[in-house]
Order: C-alpha cells, then structure tokens, then sequence
C-alpha cells in the first residue's frame, strides 16, 4: 500500500514539475489580444472607402436603416430613414471603441442613432421614459464578409454593419435617399393590392412604426404577417431577426408614384401598388371570433380615435366630446342587446363612466361572404355634444354593406368596410 502512495505521490510532482514547460495557447495576454482586436476594428470601420450601411431593430418598432462615415478624429457623418429629413441632411457627432466585456462601439454624442432611445416619446414615438428600446452602444459580436455583426449593450437589440457601394455613398450626400414608397398612404384603402405577373398581396404600411402588414396565399391558404421594415435608398427592405418568420418576398425598391398607383420591384421583377376594396381572401370566421372575446369574460372593446374615413382619422371629430375616453362595443349588455357606450373620464377625473350610448341587436349578422353588419335597436341618455360625433359614427356602423374584419393580434381588430375599403376603425381589448 505504501508504495502505491508513494508511486501516485512521485507521479502527481512529475506532472506539476511538467507543467512549466507546457507552451501557452496564445502568445500574447489578453489584454493584447483585445488592443489588437479593437485596432482592427478601427482600422476595418475607417478603411471601408464608400462607408457603410447599418440596420437597428429596436425591441419596440420595426427597423431603421443609416449611413455612417467614420472618420480617424473619432467622428462619424450619418443619415438615417426616420424621415425625409434625416434621409437626406447629414448629422456629425462622435464614436469610439471601448474595451468592455467585449470590445465596443460607442456611440458617444447625440446623434440620429440615439432619437430610437430618446425617452421623449415625441421624438420616436415610443412610450415616455422607455423611447423605442434601442441602444447607442454595441458590442462587436462577429462578421461575415462585408457584414459586422452588433448587439445593443443595454436592451441587446440587434444591427448589422455592411460596407456601402460608392453608388449608396455618392446618393446619400447628393440627397437622393427618397420615401417615395410613402405616398402609398395617399391611396385611401385599408389594404393595397401588390401584383407582380405571378403572384398578388395584400398590404398596409405604417410609417410612423416601420411595420408592414402583407397577405398572401400559401398552398390555398390565406396568410396575414407582420414584418419589420427599413428603407433603401428607393425602397424598403424586409427583416425579421428576433424570429423566423417567413416572408414571400424581402424587398420592394424603384418605386414610382404614378398620381393614385406606384410601379416598383418586388426582388427585381416589375410590379405595380394599387386601391383594393377587399383583401385577397376575406376570414369569414373574424367576426364571430371578434363578437366572442369580450363576451367570455363580460368586458367590451375599446376604440380610441373612431372612424376613420377616406384619409381622414378622427373623422368624425369624436375627441371634440367632452371628457371623451373611448367609444365602446359591449356584446350583451343586455338580453340580445349590445351596447356601444359613449366612455368618457368622470367629472372628478378618478376613473370611465358613460352616460350615453346606442344599443344594436345582438349578436349582430353575419353574411355568407364574412361581413358582419348591425342594426341599431336604441339609445340611452343624452348623446354628447357635438351630436354630430355620435350619430355619425352611429350611422356609420349601419352600413348596409357591412365591414370585414382583420385579426391584427390577439387583442387587435381592424373593422372595414365592405363597400369600398376606404372607412374602418380599430377596436383594442
């Protein structure tokens, strides 16, 4: 027994007597392993000689394009998509490498990258003291070719570097970078019908949130996504990073507005952007689902801003009423009555009451194509001054013709009308 002590004992000195002459992995510390790496970053972000591209996705909106120009005095010239504005007046602030727990960009002055994170939700349109949770500090999390991998040190939102062409450069600063896709909120549908020669889509653009809806047929199928967008210098490109949604397309660029139509590519084949009343397949099973959610836990849905009307939002002028919170619908508040109550902030301003609304047969029809239709049973109370908001609206939930609805999210509906496309209103839970 001892000399197996003694052997493993003789054995376990040799091994430590070994190590000294075991030849490091790296030949330098890491701390000079991490200079290195930030002096090739600095030399690769200021050797690009026509700058570069970069998309943010912020965690709240869709995605933003810019350009950026670094400079050896650590300043960096940019431009950036949020509107037309900023996609053709160039901005200087400054920028800097850091060794942090991995080496770091840092976006050190004010410039258009940090508007995303600006608390002022004036100034994004992001909630007050939150902005649109993007970052201004990145650090470097690989690269692929021309691309250089990002990710926000803060809110660990994504974006991407990629080298310009001297054709993107030279457009930026002669202030060619056009929104011209932009005017599709000049044609007054809810959707818009994209047709290539092979394929159509339904479409709904949101500038203000960088967020498109497109509707297409897959296998017989009608699907309705929401993607993320930013814009090219004559288009927007499609990007979805936090998931793996599929799209049947990823950009639309050469865009032409033709007084009421747009021309364009949809990934380089011609296609045109027109009016449509009705998407691609109506889901004749929306209205029901619609009726059916509040109706299982005895709440209502909520519409904030009214109808909506040939371009016009608040067209009835519902915020004009006084105290006015939201307008209503109420699935059996009473017996075979629904009620779309007039809610409005208390006297005293602690909480919603109604003292006027319209009741409607409930459950309201629906017909053999999907669209639902109502018909007013009565009011209760006084209608709010101007009148004219209430009967307004009133008149325009009788609509012969009925609306279609669109599942948006969970707890998102859009109501259109069947007749033309051109009036709807959203309804939140």
């Amino acid at each position: 027994m001892k000399k197996i002590v003694y052997g493993l004992l003789v054995g376990i000195m040799a091994l430590g007597s070994c190590r000294k002459d075991i030849d490091p992995v790296f030949s330098e510390s890491p701390d000079q392993r991490l200079k290195d790496t930030l002096q090739m970053y600095q030399r690769e972000l200021m050797g690009s000689p026509y700058g570069w591209n970069m998309v943010v996705f912020p965690r709240l909106n869709g995605a933003y394009s810019f350009y950026m120009k670094f400079t050896d005095s650590n300043r960096v010239q940019m431009f950036a998509d949020m509107d037309a504005t900023t996609a053709t007046t160039m901005k200087e602030s400054s920028w800097r490498l850091k060794a942090l727990q991995q080496p770091s960009i840092l976006f050190d002055t004010y410039s258009y990258l940090h508007q995303l994170s600006d608390p002022d939700g004036n100034v994004n349109g992001g909630p007050d003291g939150v902005g649109l949770q993007s970052d201004f500090e990145f650090a470097f999390d690989g690269r692929a070719g021309d691309t250089i991998r990002l990710r926000g040190r803060f809110n660990h939102t994504y974006a991407y570097l990629v080298k310009a062409k001297q054709e993107e450069q030279d457009a930026y600063y002669q202030g060619k970078a056009t929104h011209t896709i932009d005017k599709v909120k000049s044609m007054l549908t809810f959707f818009q019908r994209l047709s290539t020669a092979e394929s159509k889509y339904d479409l709904q653009f949101s500038p203000e949130t960088h967020y498109m809806l497109v509707g297409f047929m897959d296998n017989g199928k009608y699907k309705l996504v929401s993607s993320r967008y930013y814009y090219t210098l004559t288009g927007v490109a499609l990007s979805n990073p936090y998931d793996t949604l599929q799209l049947p397309f990823s950009k639309l660029e050469n865009v032409t507005w033709n007084n009421g139509s747009m021309t364009c590519t949809v990934d380089g084949k011609q296609a045109t952007i027109t009016e449509t009343a009705l998407p691609l397949q109506v889901d004749k099973q929306a209205p029901m689902r619609w009726y059916n959610i509040p109706l299982a836990d005895g709440s209502y849905w909520q519409s904030y801003n009214g109808f909506h009307v040939n371009g016009v939002e608040d067209a009835y002028n519902v915020h004009a009423t006084s105290r006015y919170y939201s307008i209503g619908y109420w699935p059996q508040y009473e017996e075979d009555i629904d009620l779309l109550p007039w809610i409005v902030i208390n006297s005293a301003g602690t909480g919603l009451t109604f003292n006027y609304g319209v009741g409607f047969d409930g459950p309201p029809t629906v017909d053999a194509s999907g669209f639902i239709h109502f018909n007013v049973y009565g009011s209760l109370g006084t209608p709010p001054s101007p009148v004219s908001a209430p009967q307004n609206t009133v008149r325009k939930m009788g609509d012969a013709g009925g609306f279609y609805m669109v599942q948006q999210t969970d707890r998102v509906f859009a109501m259109v009308s069947a007749t033309d496309g051109k009036s709807w209103i959203f309804w939140y839970h």
